[in-house]
């Protein structure tokens, strides 16, 4: 059996592949903008909120997240990018 064919990121590779879907791209839009509602609702507004998405995978959802927030909030949030992979210790493992 493949690693693709599995949903297991192939040897030595990134990706990681799966043969079911868990949320259609209207879920995950969805999902999003009650996260952005909650987030305006239990600090009383955007003042002092600042977004950080770890590098890779986080990045963009920390990115949808804010663009999801500007447009109920009508202004920018501020999103930073961390980037840990010096701190990792699974690196070794790929």
């Amino acid at each position: 059996m493949s690693s693709e064919s599995d949903g297991q990121a192939p040897p030595g590779g990134l990706a990681f592949l799966t043969s079911h879907q868990l949320l259609s791209a209207s879920d995950v839009a969805r999902a999003l903008k009650r996260m952005a509602h909650e987030i305006v609702e239990r600090n009383g507004g955007l003042d002092g909120v600042l977004l950080v998405g770890l590098q890779r995978g986080g990045a963009p959802f920390a990115q949808a997240l804010a663009a999801t927030l500007r447009e109920i909030a009508g202004h920018d949030v501020p999103c930073e990018l961390l980037d840990v992979s010096f701190y990792r210790d699974d690196l070794e493992q790929r």
